[in-house]
């Protein structure tokens, strides 16, 4: 996850008890505090970043495997990719 294109933090697509292909993310809470964060994330999906190891991170990753912006629930916290 793109993070305010400033951040990155990693998160897990996960399915739900109703499995209505709802797309929700499961990361940790200091990734994203607020609902301003999750509306300007990115969501990245099978990265891998070149410099992986060598202390060096990268914003670099398949645009078409992307998705901008989320819905915060915060009872439990959860995001709803839209």
């Amino acid at each position: 996850m793109i993070i305010g294109g400033r951040e990155l933090c990693t998160g897990t697509l996960v399915n739900n008890t109703s499995q209505d292909k709802t797309p929700y993310v499961l990361t940790a809470g200091h990734c994203i505090e607020n609902a301003s964060d999750a509306q300007q994330t990115v969501f990245c999906f099978n990265y891998e970043s070149p410099a992986c190891g060598n202390g060096e991170s990268s914003l670099n990753g398949y645009a078409d495997q992307t998705l901008t912006g989320a819905i915060l629930k915060p009872d439990p916290i959860h995001l709803i990719l839209h």
